[in-house]
């Protein structure tokens, strides 16, 4: 799967999550859970031309949490199945987890 921006995948799994605005508007990136936090947001700022600083988390070199022209306000989980789509869990790299206002903005 392709990283999904503010739309749900549309088949059953887990999914990784990361919620940002990119100036004032809501972003709500998906993407595999075997990707990692740090490499969703890499790929979102990548393709929407935005610098970030690297910052050094658990031995990694991941994008901060915010930038010029954006911010990350939750990062988690998605979990689909037959019963419907829950958000839950959070970062242990960012140690942020899922922002339920955001959803509401995005979802």
């Amino acid at each position: 799967m392709t990283l999904l921006v503010n739309r749900l995948p549309d088949e059953h799994g887990l999914f990784t999550v990361v919620q940002m605005y990119i100036g004032d508007s809501p972003v709500l990136a998906i993407a595999n859970n075997t990707r990692t936090h740090g490499e969703v947001l890499e790929e979102v700022l990548r393709s929407n031309n935005l610098r970030y600083e690297s910052v050094n988390l658990n031995g990694d070199n991941v994008p901060a949490t915010s930038g010029n022209g954006y911010r990350v306000v939750g990062m988690g989980a998605l979990e689909i199945d037959i019963t419907g789509h829950k958000f839950g869990g959070k970062s242990c790299s960012y140690k942020l987890e899922i922002d339920e206002g955001h959803l509401k903005q995005s979802v």
